[in-house]
């Protein structure tokens, strides 16, 4: 009997969303699992037979018995995986993030501009690539190579466009109202050789012509769309913004993927990538089916990229005018990176820090590389990304056929202990264990015990203080206090929330929501400084630290700090001091806490980004359907004939030797204590 069937939903059915920095390794990752993985490539996968107990290693002493058990440990799970993917791999169907946003492109020029033709496609492109180029040039203050775009270039490449643009001519005008009857249209449209045959030139058009032109194209096309759903809109896209459009790219790729799961038994996607977090909340409560990896390549962005840039621009740049772009492309990322514009309201922005927080399934990247081992790390894990997708793929098919690693578990709790803050910033987790990943505390960034976590407390009561219970103390003398003048302008936290934020107090509370508010932030506005002394909040590191101190002291050193997030350079330097051995985060804190405390000295704490499979997804691929004895009964089934000649025996054999025979005892020990009789 086959037990596929019990999987089938999982088999037939599964989304990958991809998210990370740029030259993290996402399109090469995307390329890995929509080819296939050849196992006999030993470069980049291992076979079982290749991780083998070195010669050296010896039980004379317990540091080899633990190295030795956990390389057994670690081999028996890779052949498990290794041999399940050999009999049920498949491949993966990309949807480039990039691709669909020239979709929609193409879709607004023809249903908005009355784009009929090729030469019309070309003169909106030009007038597009325009207002980007300006763009760019405008937002650059170092001397920059300018290249004039070529319009028989463009032109050449919008030739046999016709079947595009008339497959796009048959579709709703809006995306969200295609219907099931267009589905075929639009996989033809998007699916199709013309297209994306069209998306790898234009791309590489403006790559070729300016890498970071065509990374700023991306950026500010996506913006648009996501802002007013025009991506021929030029300025005040704050002020134009509506929250409705959100969703405008997020809805052209789910209407893909019901075109191409109309079209296929087999719907298996990979979003090649996502860098809007709301975009990927969007895809997490469609599907069920959702897995967001992030990709990580801790210090190797700036390599990748310059190789990239260097392979795409050197017949047209030279050394130093590439060094210009990828520095322009770095700071681009890093604006995309950080929450800035997420701070401000500007929710159609990248926020690539948010979508790595986010994630549930991170891995490294570390080249495609199998000979670069070392006994206490690469040797015991899934190392390359084929190798890392082996584990998942086989994890997302058949939940549970392996169990969780040390940092999966350490890090799954201190995943869900984030959820125990106050915060209304940003969550973060901290587990602290010995050296054997035995949990000695946990912590969680939050106000001390006793005082009122930020989320529970609201703005409005401190403005109008007066209605406060003498007996509630959730705000400070200092919060409270109308008569003292604390700030230049000659007023006090009280007066100047009052003026500033009553509007909002009252919109919040008319929809039924708490204007819940960061002390921090506003009395750094306030103080017209920026002050990270004044949050109210321990950071999860030093909580974790703390309640070994407070319930009765254990000795951390040589012990193991799991974070969420890097520990800033407060917590990095008291991980430091208490002996801690190995520090393992998942996004790396801004700052210079790594940089400066932790790689400094000689007694340093090893840095390790965490690599593995945590959150929703942790219970989604762990948890099996159903007990794998029964499985292997469903695969297997024994003869019950067999089991009842086996009972009867028993039973007889009892009676005629006047005692018990334990539940256990197999045939052939009844065969061989029959014969003594």
């Amino acid at each position: 009997m086959d037990s596929n069937e019990i999987y089938s939903l999982r088999n037939k059915f599964s989304i990958v969303g991809l998210t990370g920095k740029t030259g993290s390794g996402c399109t090469r990752f995307a390329e890995i699992i929509s080819k296939g993985l050849n196992l006999d490539k030993t470069d980049v996968i291992r076979k079982p037979s290749d991780i083998i107990i070195d010669d050296e290693l010896t039980n004379d002493n317990i540091n080899d018995k633990k190295t030795i058990s956990e390389l057994v440990l670690f081999e028996r799970k890779y052949s498990i995986c290794y041999n399940y993917y050999q009999i049920y791999h498949s491949n993966y169907q990309t949807i480039s993030y990039i691709s669909a946003l020239l979709h929609y492109v193409l879709h607004f020029c023809v249903h908005s501009k009355d784009v009929i033709n090729e030469e019309g496609l070309f003169h909106e492109l030009r007038i597009l690539i325009d207002d980007n180029y300006k763009k760019s040039i405008k937002s650059i203050d170092i001397d920059y190579p300018i290249r004039i775009i070529d319009d028989i270039e463009l032109k050449e490449l919008c030739y046999n466009t016709l079947s595009i643009i008339t497959n796009l001519k048959k579709l709703n005008s809006s995306y969200e109202k295609i219907n099931n009857d267009e589905l075929d249209i639009l996989y033809d449209s998007f699916f199709g050789v013309e297209f994306e045959h069209f998306s790898k030139r234009f791309y590489g058009f403006l790559g070729q012509r300016d890498y970071y032109l065509g990374s700023f194209f991306v950026h500010r096309i996506g913006n648009k769309i996501r802002a007013t759903g025009n991506p021929f809109d030029v300025d005040n896209l704050e002020s134009k913004a509506d929250v409705k459009n959100i969703y405008n790219v997020a809805r052209v790729i789910n209407k893909l993927i019901k075109s191409y799961k109309l079209k296929n038994e087999y719907c298996h996607i990979c979003i090649d990538a996502l860098r809007n977090s709301l975009e990927i909340m969007f895809f997490k409560e469609r599907y069920s089916a959702f897995y967001l990896i992030s990709v990580h390549n801790k210090d190797r962005h700036f390599e990748r990229l310059k190789a990239r840039v260097a392979v795409l621009s050197s017949k047209i740049y030279n050394n130093s005018e590439i060094e210009i772009i990828v520095k322009k492309t770095q700071i681009l990322d890093e604006i995309e990176y950080k929450v800035g514009d997420f701070k401000r309201g500007l929710f159609y922005s990248p926020d690539v820090e948010n979508c790595i927080q986010k994630s549930e399934i991170h891995i490294m990247n570390p080249g495609k590389d199998c000979s670069k081992f070392d006994i206490q790390g690469q040797k015991t894990s899934f190392y390359t990304m084929a190798e890392q997708w082996i584990k998942i793929k086989t994890l997302m098919f058949h939940p549970g056929i392996i169990t969780p690693s040390h940092e999966e578990r350490c890090m799954q709790i201190a995943y869900n202990l984030k959820y125990n803050s106050g915060c209304i910033s940003r969550q973060v987790g901290a587990i602290i264990t010995d050296e054997n990943n035995s949990i000695r505390s946990v912590g969680w960034n939050d106000v001390p015990k006793g005082s009122i976590p930020c989320i529970l407390r609201n703005l409005g009561e401190v403005i109008d203080s007066n209605s406060l219970d003498k007996r509630d103390l959730s705000y400070s003398d200092f919060e409270l206090d109308r008569k003292r003048i604390i700030y230049k302008d000659g007023s006090n936290f009280s007066i100047n929330s009052e003026k500033i934020y009553s509007a909002a107090v009252t919109s919040c509370a008319n929809q039924g929501l708490n204007f819940s508010f960061c002390f921090k932030n506003l009395h750094n506005r306030f103080e017209e400084k920026d002050n990270q002394v004044h949050t109210r909040s321990l950071h999860a590191e030093e909580n974790a630290m703390l309640q070994i101190s407070k319930y009765g002291g254990q000795p951390l050193k040589n012990g193991k700090l799991f974070t969420t997030a890097s520990p800033c350079e407060l917590c990095s330097k008291k991980a430091y001091q208490l002996g801690i051995k190995e520090i393992i985060y998942i996004d790396p804190y801004p700052g210079i806490s790594i940089s400066h405390i932790l790689r400094n000295g000689y007694n340093r704490p090893n840095l390790k980004m965490f690599t593995g499979i945590i959150g929703r997804s942790y219970n989604k691929l762990f948890e099996p359907f159903l007990a794998f004895k029964d499985e292997l009964n469903i695969v297997a089934p024994i003869n019950q004939s067999v089991v009842n000649n086996i009972d009867n025996l028993k039973n007889n054999l009892e009676s005629m030797i006047g005692r018990k025979l334990r539940k256990d005892i197999s045939e052939h020990e009844i065969v061989e204590l029959f014969k003594d009789y």
